[in-house]
């Protein structure tokens, strides 16, 4: 069950620390202003003390208020210092909250954010709160996680839940959607763009590697029926995986001017094993790796997009160029274009549809676009990539163009991408797609441009619309 942040109580909290130096007080502030960025009300004697107020009063009055609800206490060592020698404001604190903390019965209201350690990697934490379990805050590797964690505690979110007795395993799927490592590793590269663009090829490698464990988290070990439902529930536990994708491809596209396609070649020719069963498995179904083809042809399609809305046509041009080496699954090797994500799924478009008697052109096509829940892609943008992906295949003669399972959600629209071809600029900007470099070239293309007869669902009556109803060549390049 969902719920409605909107009708979450803010959190309301104070933050004790020391004026250690410059960089530790910007590094507090910095906090203080990500937690108000996400609805956290921060009391601060930057912004709440005021010249002529009694600070031992305003102290106290934010330790013992019950309109605080929680107390963050910056440990560094300038803190560490002055606690254990009762000095300065950060002593006086100390003499207010102690009390507290020992007669505070629920542990719940002091929480020690560990900021900086030691030579030895100890944690500077004063001994009147030194038994209390610690937010780690310390490094750039800990620190989205440990604020993440900050978050979960302020609004009493835990990632883990105790779940009540006599609940059968269902519970932990039911209230939230799976939650994969990968969203952490996302905000450690978002961080490392602002903050350190040196770690980010580092983090991509991690990325990577972290993405294929969590895929191995959903591997079907037994099939059980109906089986159409177990791989659609494993799709639908794959959204949060799906979305981590987009997003670390958009910080792919911001870290560079012109994208390098390597980490994007990587991923697909690893993640094409998933569609396959492992060699130790001798016993399966044809369909038993659905899930997987599902998400890998969805995934392709969303690359696409992204690249679009990024305006990275030339790494668009590269990667439907790209020669992609794959192994199956006795590790022998092939290579082959981009249709190789393309994939028939039996268990959606015959199983599945057959027993619910459901009356789609493609549960497959139909399952892609419900799921198209992401503001900056919508589904005209699936459509759009999905028939660029098409389109190439056809004037790259491809053996087999690229059945574009969405086009029946948006066959009467021109693509922009492709109708504002009539702009020379517009040309200017996407010729890298088509590998060309003139707009003669690209004329002489598109006469020559032969759409597949008949290229349609079988129960439908609209056919594929050719690329010649997007742009005609005689309209190439009119206009400026």
């Amino acid at each position: 069950m969902s719920v409605n942040k909107k009708e979450v109580p803010i959190p309301r909290v104070f933050i004790s620390y020391s004026w250690t130096s410059p960089d530790h007080e910007e590094w507090v502030l910095d906090l203080a202003e990500r937690l108000m960025n996400d609805r956290v009300e921060i009391t601060l004697d930057k912004w709440d003390l005021q010249e002529g107020h009694d600070t031992y009063h305003f102290m106290e009055s934010m330790v013992r208020s019950d309109k605080i609800d929680k107390v963050l206490i910056i440990c560094d060592q300038g803190y560490y210092e002055k606690a254990e020698e009762r000095r300065g404001g950060v002593g006086t604190e100390t003499l207010i909250i102690s009390p507290e903390v020992y007669k505070d019965i629920k542990q719940e209201k002091f929480i020690p954010i560990v900021a900086t350690r030691d030579e030895n990697g100890n944690a500077y934490i004063p001994s009147y709160i030194k038994s209390r379990l610690y937010i780690d805050l310390s490094s750039e590797s800990q620190f989205e996680s440990g604020y993440e964690r900050l978050l979960r505690n302020l609004y009493q979110r835990p990632q883990h839940r105790k779940p009540s007795i006599g609940e059968a395993p269902s519970w932990l799927f039911e209230d939230e959607p799976y939650y994969f490592k990968t969203a952490n590793i996302n905000k450690q590269l978002r961080d490392a763009l602002a903050r350190n663009p040196g770690r980010f090829r580092g983090l991509v490698k991690e990325y990577l590697s972290t993405y294929f464990s969590s895929l191995d988290q959903l591997q079907i070990g037994k099939m059980e029926e109906p089986h159409d439902q177990q791989i659609m529930d494993n799709i639908d536990n794959m959204v949060p995986l799906r979305d981590d994708y987009v997003e670390f491809i958009e910080l792919l596209c911001e870290s560079q001017e012109q994208l390098n396609n390597d980490p994007i070649v990587s991923f697909f020719e690893e993640i094409y094993r998933y569609s396959q069963p492992p060699e130790s498995i001798n016993s399966y179904l044809e369909y038993q790796f659905d899930h997987y083809k599902f998400l890998i042809h969805e995934l392709f399609i969303y690359t696409i997009a992204v690249l679009i809305e990024n305006e990275q046509y030339k790494a668009i041009g590269d990667l439907i160029k790209t020669e992609f080496f794959i192994h199956d699954r006795f590790e022998r090797k092939t290579h082959s274009n981009y249709h190789v994500f393309y994939f028939h799924m039996r268990s959606l478009d015959e199983v599945r549809k057959q027993r619910l008697n459901l009356r789609l052109l493609s549960v497959d096509a139909d399952t892609i676009v419900k799921r198209a829940t992401l503001k900056r892609y919508p589904k005209k943008k699936l459509v759009q990539a999905d028939l660029l992906l098409h389109y190439i295949a056809v004037l790259e003669k491809h053996s087999w163009p690229w059945f574009p399972k969405l086009y029946v959600y948006g066959p009467y629209e021109k693509l922009d991408l492709l109708h504002k071809l009539k702009s020379k600029r517009h040309f200017e900007k996407i010729k890298a797609i088509f590998g060309v470099t003139h707009p003669d070239e690209l004329k002489t293309i598109l006469t020559k441009y032969e759409q597949p007869e008949g290229y349609k669902y079988r129960e439908s009556f609209d056919s594929v619309p050719s690329l010649l109803l997007q742009i005609k060549p005689e309209e190439l390049c009119l206009y400026h």
